[in-house]
C-alpha cells in the first residue's frame, strides 16, 4: 500500500515539475515587441562624439538613446518597426571654454578644480534638420536592421 503512495506522489511531483519546465521555456523567448539595437553616428566623416538619438515609432512614445564618446549607441530595449530618427547634439556641454569662476585677486586656480576633459564627449555641431522629427530625413526599420550607421551630411 506505501509503495502505491510513493508512485502516486512521485507522478505527481512529475507532472508539476514538467509544468514549471515548460512555463519557464515559453518564458524564455523574450519579448517580441522589442529590440536590440546598436549602430554609430558621423558627421562630415568624423564620429558625433556625445548627444541624443531619438526613435519614433508610428505609433507609441518616442525612445531615446545616448550617443558615446566614439559616437556609438547600443540598446537591448528598443522599439520594434519602422521609425523616423532624430539626431541632436545640443545636450552636450561645450567643454572647450573655460569654466567661469570669479577668484580673489592674484589668485592662480588650483590645480585640482581643472576640469578634466579626455572622456566627456564634444559638442559635434550638426545641420539643425535633423533634430526636428518634422525635418530629419533619418528613418530605421528596427525590425529588419539591427546595426546602423547615420552618415550625416549638410
Amino acid at each position: 500500500m506505501n509503495t502505491v503512495r510513493v508512485i502516486r506522489r512521485l507522478r505527481s511531483l512529475a507532472a508539476v515539475g514538467a509544468c514549471f519546465a515548460l512555463a519557464a521555456l515559453v518564458g524564455c523567448g523574450g519579448d517580441s515587441t522589442k529590440a536590440s539595437i546598436k549602430g554609430k553616428v558621423t558627421y562630415k566623416d568624423a564620429a558625433v562624439t556625445g548627444g541624443t538619438l531619438m526613435l519614433y515609432p508610428a505609433s507609441g512614445a518616442p525612445f531615446s538613446i545616448s550617443i558615446k564618446a566614439d559616437g556609438s549607441f547600443e540598446v537591448g530595449d528598443a522599439p520594434l518597426g519602422p521609425m523616423k530618427v532624430t539626431v541632436e547634439t545640443d545636450s552636450v556641454a561645450d567643454t572647450s571654454r573655460p569654466i567661469n569662476m570669479p577668484l580673489p585677486r592674484d589668485t592662480k586656480m588650483p590645480e585640482m578644480t581643472k576640469q578634466d576633459t579626455t572622456n566627456q564627449p564634444k559638442k559635434v555641431p550638426i545641420p539643425a534638420k535633423y533634430a526636428k522629427e518634422a525635418t530629419t530625413p533619418l528613418t530605421w526599420d528596427t525590425k529588419t536592421e539591427k546595426n546602423k550607421t547615420f552618415e550625416l551630411t549638410d
